[in-house]
């Protein structure tokens, strides 16, 4: 479901300027697949936020998820779960970011990894 909202959002956002560049086929690619890892890393996130955190520091309704009986991942994994999967896209990012100048991506990857709202 994460492919169809904000993960085909941050898919496109990344991949786009490749396109337009004229990025091979492989770096697309590339960023197509950093662009997924990050949209699934920022829905795991807000499946976590629904049930771990607050109406205010949110600024909407938690616990929603749960009420209205969507599957989420910490429904269909529990929440430790979540949290794992959760970190291994974080590493798994955070690999690609070994080479020099990626300090902003490495910033975006913490951000959406630590995010409370």
């Amino acid at each position: 479901m994460h492919r169809n909202k904000t993960g085909a959002i941050i898919t496109s956002s990344v991949t786009a300027p490749c396109l337009l560049a004229g990025c091979s086929e492989t770096e697309v690619e590339a960023m197509r697949s950093l662009g997924h890892k990050l949209g699934l890393m920022f829905q795991i996130q807000d499946d976590i936020l629904d049930v771990e955190s607050n109406q205010e520091t949110l600024g909407k309704s938690v616990g929603k998820d749960a009420r209205d009986e969507k599957s989420t991942y910490v429904s269909l994994l529990g929440l430790e779960q979540a949290k794992i999967r959760l970190e291994e896209l974080r590493r798994d990012l955070f690999r690609l970011t070994e080479h020099p100048g990626d300090g902003l991506l490495e910033a975006v990857i913490r951000y959406f990894a630590r995010r409370d709202h």
